[in-house]
C-alpha cells in the first residue's frame, strides 16, 4: 500500500495562524506578504525614502526651538542696542519703517539697509543670521511677487531685454521690481534687527505703552508662550509614531499623518485655549495684560527716541533729492 501522501496547502497561500512559511513572523511582516498584501495597512515599501518626510518634519520643529532661544540669547547679549529703552527702539523701528515705505530711491533704501547692519554688527548680531534668515528669503518671495512687474504687458516703457511671444523685460519694470525687493529687505531687516535686540516681554511692554489695544497684547503674548506647548506635543506625537514604526511607510502614509497631526494640534490649541481663558478669569484676570514693568523714560531715552525720529526725517528728505537728482 503507497504511503500516505500529506496535503500541503499552495505556496500562495498563508498558513491559517497567519504567519508566513519557514518562519515565525506574520504574514503582513515579511517582505513577501507586504508585497501581497496591496489593501493592506501593513507597512510596504514604495521605492521612496518616505521615512525622510517626518525628519523634515522633526528638524524642522528642532529649527523653529533653536531661533527662538537664539534671538532670546542674543537680546540678553551686552549690545549698543539691547541697551537702549525698547519703547525708543519701537519708536525708531516705526518712524524708519514709515521713511522706506515712501522712499522711491533704491540709494535710500541700500542706506537704510546699510545702517541696519552697521547697528546689528554693534549689537553683536552675527551678519550671516541676517544674509541667510532674511535677505535670502526676501530676495525669493519678493522677486517672485516683482517678477511681472518687469514685462511690458504690465510696465511699458524701453526694452531692456527682448522675450519670445512679443514680451519684453523694461527699464522702468525692473526699477519697480528693485524698490519692491530693496523695501521688503529694508523693512525686514529693521523688523529682524528689532526682535533680536529686545526681549519678548520688554517688546510687548513697549508695545502696549505706545498705544496698542491690549486684547491685540494679550493675544500675541499668549500664541507665542503656548506655540511651544503645541510644538512640543506635536514633536512627542512625530516621536512617537517613528519610534513604533517597522519597515518603510509610503509617501502618502506619512503624509496623511502629518495631516492627522495637525488636525489634532488645532483642536487642541481650541480646547487649550478655553482651559487657559477659564484659568484666568477664576485668577481675577480683567482683560489687562500683564507685563514686564519698564521704568521711566526719563531725559536719555526721550533724546534716543527723537534722534530716531530725526534720523527717519533726514532719511525722508535725503530721498527726496535723490529723486529729484534721478539717483
Amino acid at each position: 500500500m503507497p504511503a500516505p501522501t500529506a496535503t500541503t496547502r499552495p505556496p500562495e497561500d498563508p498558513p491559517p495562524d497567519g504567519r508566513a512559511p519557514g518562519t515565525s513572523l506574520p504574514v503582513w511582516l515579511s517582505a513577501a506578504g507586504a508585497a501581497d498584501n496591496e489593501g493592506s495597512w501593513a507597512p510596504r515599501r514604495s521605492g521612496r525614502r518616505t521615512e525622510a518626510f517626518l525628519d523634515r518634519t522633526l528638524a524642522e520643529f528642532a529649527h523653529v526651538t533653536r531661533h527662538a532661544v537664539f534671538a532670546e540669547e542674543v537680546a540678553r547679549r551686552d549690545g549698543f542696542l539691547q541697551r537702549l529703552d525698547p519703547r525708543v527702539k519701537l519708536g525708531g523701528f516705526i518712524a524708519l519703517v514709515l521713511a522706506v515705505a515712501v522712499a522711491r530711491s533704491p540709494v535710500t533704501l541700500v542706506l537704510v539697509t546699510l545702517l541696519s547692519l552697521a547697528g546689528a554688527a554693534r549689537s553683536r548680531v552675527p551678519a550671516g543670521f541676517l544674509v541667510k534668515r532674511v535677505w535670502v528669503v526676501v530676495a525669493v518671495f519678493a522677486g517672485v511677487m516683482a517678477l511681472p512687474a518687469t514685462l511690458n504687458v504690465v510696465t511699458p516703457g524701453v526694452a531692456a531685454l527682448r522675450l519670445p511671444f512679443g514680451l519684453a523685460v523694461t527699464w522702468s519694470g525692473l526699477r519697480g521690481a528693485s524698490l519692491l525687493v530693496l523695501r521688503a529687505s529694508a523693512s525686514a531687516t529693521l523688523a529682524a534687527v528689532l526682535t533680536l535686540t529686545t526681549r519678548w516681554d520688554r517688546l510687548l511692554a513697549a508695545a502696549r505703552g505706545a498705544g496698542i489695544p491690549p486684547a491685540f497684547v494679550v493675544v500675541v503674548d499668549l500664541a507665542y508662550r503656548y506655540l511651544f506647548v503645541l510644538m512640543g506635543a506635536a514633536l512627542e506625537t512625530f516621536e512617537a509614531r517613528k519610534a513604533r514604526t517597522v519597515g518603510s511607510l509610503r509617501l502618502a502614509q506619512n503624509q496623511g499623518f502629518v495631516a492627522a497631526v495637525a488636525g489634532a494640534t488645532l483642536q487642541k490649541a481650541r480646547v487649550m485655549s478655553e482651559e487657559v481663558h477659564a484659568a484666568m478669569v477664576a485668577r481675577g484676570y480683567d482683560g489687562s495684560p500683564r507685563l514686564a514693568r519698564l521704568s521711566p523714560l526719563g531725559a536719555g531715552g526721550v533724546l534716543g527716541l527723537a534722534a530716531f525720529v530725526a534720523g527717519a526725517y533726514i532719511v525722508f528728505i535725503l530721498d527726496r533729492v535723490l529723486v529729484v537728482l534721478g539717483a
